[in-house]
């Protein structure tokens, strides 16, 4: 967000050094930092007019950019792998669509995003990098959000703009633009503490709170009582989400196993739990992966963990031990 409006801000005043170089920082803060050079040639196309000093821009950034494509070269491109399968992959339709809508409605604020809209469409001419700056990043995840369940939060961008946009309209306009977006920061704020509204999807309760139930993996002992006792090497978990959980609440070297994509813990030294000694396995609900299980003696378990918050549960954590590594396990994530 930073890099992304101080690159707006020099391509609108054609600072193309500076451009260049926010420009570059945002594609390294985040891959989608590559829709303003989009969103730029859409204006470009649409004012027939390409300056020069564009090429300076584009070779700065792609110089800075420059290292993370090495680095994905060398490692079968699994950091936009990741982005793209991310997405692009999985099942949608109109119920992810609508979900999309919905979400940009929530977090645009229910009166910004119409008029973001109508001002990308119709918006002064003089505007042009601006409109398409909005238009692209929601067009862009749109179609994204037809092919697999999107996130709100993607095309966060495009509101950058959109505000300047809104900024010159009628007061009436702005006023009511910025009050219904603090009652929805106000409302959401409200909820993660003191939830008011059950929905079926609550991904904002459940990212935010009942995860300290992790802490209690450190005294292994505590939840598998009997036969060798102490502390374990290590925990392992089905997603990357969850492996980074653990690892932050329960203190251990935690690591990813079985079938799941892609992520850093593929990229990063697996973890090595010696001979004879014990892991655990935590996920929500399935068991640990042959892959990861037969390298053990026996398994035992599971041991569940509520994650509640205010009488609400919104995880339930199933905890197994492995005990006995039967040699050094430093290669299960692959």
């Amino acid at each position: 967000l930073l890099f992304w409006a101080l690159a707006l801000w020099a391509l609108v005043r054609e600072r193309w050094l500076l451009a260049g170089l926010a420009a570059g920082l945002a594609l390294l803060a985040k891959y989608p930092g590559v829709l303003l050079a989009v969103a730029f040639l859409a204006a470009a196309l649409r004012l027939r007019r390409l300056p020069k000093g564009a090429w300076l821009t584009a070779g700065l950034a792609a110089l800075l950019l420059l290292p993370v494509v090495l680095w994905n070269a060398g490692r079968e491109w699994v950091g936009f792998a990741f982005q793209l399968n991310h997405g692009l992959g999985g099942s949608g339709g109109w119920r992810t669509l609508g979900e999309y809508l919905g979400g940009q409605l929530a977090m645009g604020g229910p009166v910004l995003v119409p008029l973001a809209v109508v001002w990308a469409v119709r918006g002064p001419r003089e505007q042009v990098l601006l409109r398409m700056a909005t238009a692209v990043p929601l067009l862009v995840f749109g179609w994204a959000s037809w092919r697999t369940r999107g996130e709100a939060n993607w095309p966060a961008v495009a509101y950058l703009s959109a505000c300047v946009g809104v900024a010159g309209m009628r007061p009436v306009w702005q006023r009511m633009a910025a009050v219904s977006a603090l009652v929805v920061v106000g409302g959401v704020g409200l909820h993660v503490v003191v939830p008011l509204v059950t929905v079926e999807r609550d991904v904002v309760l459940s990212r935010t709170h009942g995860w300290g139930p992790l802490a209690r993996l450190a005294e292994a002992g505590k939840l598998f009582p009997g036969g060798k006792e102490g502390p374990v090497a290590a925990v392992y978990a089905p997603s990357y989400q969850l492996a980074s959980q653990a690892a932050y609440y329960a203190r251990l070297p935690a690591d990813t196993a079985g079938p799941s994509r892609r992520s850093q813990y593929d990229v990063w030294p697996a973890v090595a739990v010696g001979d004879g000694e014990d892991a655990l396995w935590v996920s929500e609900g399935e068991g640990p992966p042959e892959v990861l299980a037969g390298r053990f003696g026996s398994v035992e378990g599971p041991v569940v963990l509520p994650g509640e918050y205010r009488g609400r549960v919104l995880h339930t954590f199933h905890v197994w031990r492995l005990r006995g590594a039967r040699v050094v396990v430093g290669d299960v994530a692959q």
